[in-house]
């Protein structure tokens, strides 16, 4: 168990792509049950219960890694796998913190799918949406982020010229996201947009889209410069802020970017 967790070269490579580092444990590993039993003495410490959670993801995509490679005689870029173990944390921490807002404010399950909620932990939440105004050959796009607590972190809009595509200046609007996130330091980010079929082809790693597929590319890259940089639907009632900061920007003629004050 300690070699397929551990120590065989598939898992080392997944653990040193995840973001999380249990230094003062690394001399348990050869024992898995003294492993764990460290482990699950950080409960008490800051995002102790977070960090565990996370880890058991790790371990449990690890483990269907392993299983792929042995019956299957698939292979899964080690990266990918500590991706998917950190998407399916979040979006576990994401529909809890949904469960508990829905139970204090009384809302039903099926206000759950069009409201914005606020990213676990450190991650930030970044915001994009693009907006068109065909008779001008005008696009707009607008990038909100918000920490954990729902506070805006920063704000960034801007106007070109040109007879948009949807799905391209969607996809357009996340690389800005990506720029902006890099540019003031943030290294754990959740990317949302409501274009759904965008977000889908970069979840899925597809970039074969005639339209869009350079700015798919130049996404992914720029992905890659972060620690954990995590992409997210969402529909579109839950997207306002950013949809109405593309619509703004529609009659700006240059970017502009709040990060101490921020518009009505």
């Amino acid at each position: 168990m300690e070699h397929m967790f551990f120590f065989c070269k598939h898992a080392e490579l997944i653990w040193k792509a995840a973001p999380i580092n249990w230094d003062g444990l690394r001399d348990y590993r050869h024992n898995f049950w003294l492993w764990w039993g460290g482990l699950m003495e950080a409960k008490a410490r800051k995002e102790g219960r977070e960090h565990i959670e996370l880890t058991i993801n790790v371990l449990w995509q690890i483990w269907k890694s392993k299983n792929h490679i042995q019956f299957n005689r698939e292979g899964r870029c080690p990266g990918v796998t500590a991706n998917k173990a950190v998407q399916e944390w979040l979006e576990f921490q994401v529909a809890n913190l949904a469960i508990r807002d829905e139970e204090a404010v009384g809302k039903g399950p099926e206000d759950r799918m069009f409201s914005w909620q606020p990213p676990p932990g450190s991650f930030l939440c970044l915001n994009t949406d693009a907006a068109i105004k065909k008779n001008e050959a005008k696009v707009g796009w607008g990038v909100v982020a918000r920490c954990s607590k729902g506070k805006l972190r920063g704000a960034w809009a801007g106007s070109e010229d040109r007879k948009g595509i949807p799905a391209v200046e969607e996809a357009m609007a996340i690389r800005k996201a990506l720029i902006f996130a890099k540019r003031n330091g943030w290294m754990n980010i959740i990317v949302q947009s409501d274009c759904k079929g965008i977000i889908d082809q970069i979840r899925e790693g597809n970039l074969n889209d005639h339209l869009a597929g350079a700015v798919l590319f130049d996404i992914e890259v720029l992905s890659k410069g972060f620690s954990s940089c995590l992409f997210s639907f969402i529909k579109r009632e839950g997207n306002s802020v950013s949809h109405q900061l593309a619509k703004f920007a529609l009659d700006l003629v240059s970017e502009i970017t709040w990060i101490d004050s921020f518009p009505n």
